[in-house]
């Protein structure tokens, strides 16, 4: 996957997003944020002692952060993980799944955060290649190897949605 292949992936999704949020009547709109710096990078690395996978890291520089990425989940931008709201409701909940023995969400980088729905995106930092992408949703779990995988599977969600397959 090049920059460019990411960028057109990332360009196809705004667009069908915004089209299935004018279908249903949603008031927001999807907003992708602007390139994350190195600097912003590097903080997210040191302070979860982690190196991003290449294709997450790709997607930060290109948008550092992603509002109503899919209704009120939001991609979060460096910021949203480190500090505010986000950051703190993060840390509540994995507090609880540890409490619970959820070891993958103990072990994971959450990238993509719903303050209402209870939708969670996290790089698995412990997989083989600590890149696997794991979507939870109340306890349902779905893997994807890779960012671009996740990113590719949520384009055919999209179409979908807009196909009338998973349209209310």
């Amino acid at each position: 996957m090049s920059e460019s292949e990411l960028r057109e992936l990332l360009s196809r999704i705004d667009e069908l997003e915004n089209r299935v949020y004018l279908r249903m009547d949603y008031r927001e709109r999807s907003l992708p944020g602007p390139p994350a710096t190195q600097e912003q990078i590097g903080e997210i690395e040191a302070t979860f002692r982690c190196t991003l996978p290449e294709a997450y890291r790709l997607f930060l520089s290109i948008h550092n952060g992603w509002e109503h990425w899919s209704g009120d989940v939001a991609l979060l931008s460096t910021e949203q993980m480190l500090r505010g709201q986000y950051a703190q409701r993060i840390a509540q909940w994995k507090q609880k799944e540890l409490v619970r023995g959820n070891r993958l969400v103990a072990n994971s980088l959450v990238i993509g955060f719903s303050l209402f729905v209870g939708e969670q995106i996290m790089i698995d930092l412990s997989s083989r290649k600590g890149s696997e992408i794991v979507t939870w949703d109340k306890g349902e779990e779905e893997h994807f190897p890779d960012f671009y995988a996740y990113l590719i599977n949520f384009e055919t969600i999209v179409k979908q949605e807009l196909a009338g397959d998973l349209l209310a």
